[in-house]
């Protein structure tokens, strides 16, 4: 009779043990899911207001609202289209020149076909 009551009490407190574990788990796990939120909506806040300058330097770069800038602004903005100009030209030309050279083999195929 003794080792019934004993090994009853001795499960009654692993159940409780386990319980208590149980318990903390959820209570940790709460809290983790707290702070990975609160991280997720910081890393949502600093994505929009980034996502805000692109769109506002986009538009900077399309020539609106331009009017609030200072002399300074301007003048990177300036320069910032004319190394953007220089590239376009650059890749332009590049092109240019590779159809020149396509069509000078053309010639050059029609030329020896005749």
């Amino acid at each position: 009779m003794l080792l019934c009551i004993w090994r009853c009490f001795s499960v009654n407190k692993i159940v409780e043990r386990y319980q208590r574990k149980v318990k903390d788990l959820h209570s940790l796990n709460t809290k983790q899911i707290q702070e990975n939120t609160q991280v997720k909506e910081g890393d949502d806040i600093n994505i929009t207001k980034k996502l805000e300058q692109l769109e506002v330097s986009k538009r900077k770069l399309l020539g609106d609202g331009l009017d609030s800038c200072p002399i300074e602004e301007l003048q990177q903005i300036e320069n910032q289209l004319e190394r953007s100009l220089t590239k376009v030209r650059a890749r332009k030309n590049q092109l240019f020149r590779e159809q020149i050279e396509t069509l000078k083999e053309q010639v050059i195929n029609v030329m020896l076909l005749a």
